[in-house]
């Protein structure tokens, strides 16, 4: 299991293309939006946690299942639904005022997508376990689904991070808006990007 793991991470690693865009503002716990360009890859850090997000594009995406034992017409309702993200999540490992090195949690049954004037939670590894158990998946390709994604709530100490998928429920090309969530120490704290852009 765990070798398994570290081969995940390493195909995650290398699931990237050149060019970021820097998603500009601060991060509030009033829930209010930080300007980004539309943007398939953006960096930001903030209240104690850094994130990057990178779209994969359709044709990343059915290779790295197909690797793992996916059959195909389950990696290409992955391709078509999914709207998968790289990741990589970690703690920032700043001091704030008066607050020193607190860790961070992620909670992402709390994260958002907004598109098209609707809103919907983001499928998390507990979500898409009931979708496969329909499909009737084999038990080797959802472990390995299980670990490409990012676990469901996370808690990041000083120079802690992780790499993973994250999934979004939306079509090939599809623009919407990311409201993130998390605890810095027991403050809880939103962010929000805009513009991203689902690969295809």
């Amino acid at each position: 299991m765990y070798v398994a793991a570290l081969a995940l991470i390493l195909a995650l690693s290398i699931l990237s293309v050149p060019g970021i865009a820097k998603a500009k503002g601060d991060s509030t716990s009033d829930g209010k939006s930080a300007a980004a360009s539309p943007a398939s890859h953006v960096r930001w850090s903030g209240d104690g946690l850094r994130i990057e997000l990178q779209s994969l594009s359709n044709d990343l995406v059915r290779a790295f299942f197909i690797g793992r034992g996916f059959p195909r017409e389950h990696t290409e309702f992955l391709a078509q639904e999914a709207c998968v993200f790289r990741s990589d999540i970690g703690h920032a490992s700043k001091t704030t005022a008066g607050k020193p090195h607190q860790p961070v949690t992620i909670e992402l049954k709390k994260w958002t997508v907004t598109a098209g004037g609707k809103t919907h939670p983001l499928r998390t590894r507990e979500a898409w376990k009931a979708v496969w158990e329909k499909r009737g998946i084999n038990p080797s390709a959802l472990v390995a689904f299980h670990w490409a994604l990012i676990p469901t709530e996370q808690t990041y100490l000083p120079t802690d991070y992780n790499w993973g998928m994250l999934t979004f429920g939306e079509k090939p090309g599809t623009k919407f808006d990311l409201k993130i969530a998390w605890r810095q120490g027991d403050e809880p704290r939103t962010h929000i990007f805009t513009g991203l852009i689902c690969g295809k």
